[in-house]
């Protein structure tokens, strides 16, 4: 895998305009979201939690800024770890 370089900006307010202050350059995965399995765990519960307290899959994603199709996986996943453990 080809290590990717990109350049690093900070956004500064100077006035009433918005400007790119250029901050150097780095490795793109250094600006990668890391979701840890603990993280992606958390997020599940809160899903369901939220589900079960009849909010739908829209209101659950806008809440947690994901998608409604994530959520909906989330919940189907869950689901039918559910059945198979009720085995």
């Amino acid at each position: 895998m080809a290590l990717k370089t990109s350049a690093s900006a900070k956004l500064k307010k100077s006035g009433n305009f918005l400007r790119f202050s250029f901050d150097g350059y780095d490795l793109e995965i250094a600006h990668l979201q890391k979701n840890s399995e603990q993280h992606q765990k958390t997020v599940m519960e809160r899903v369901m939690e939220l589900s079960r307290e009849g909010r739908s899959i829209r209101k659950i994603a806008s809440e947690l800024n994901l998608s409604s199709s994530t959520v909906n996986r989330m919940i189907k996943a869950y689901n039918n770890i559910t059945l198979i453990s009720n085995l």
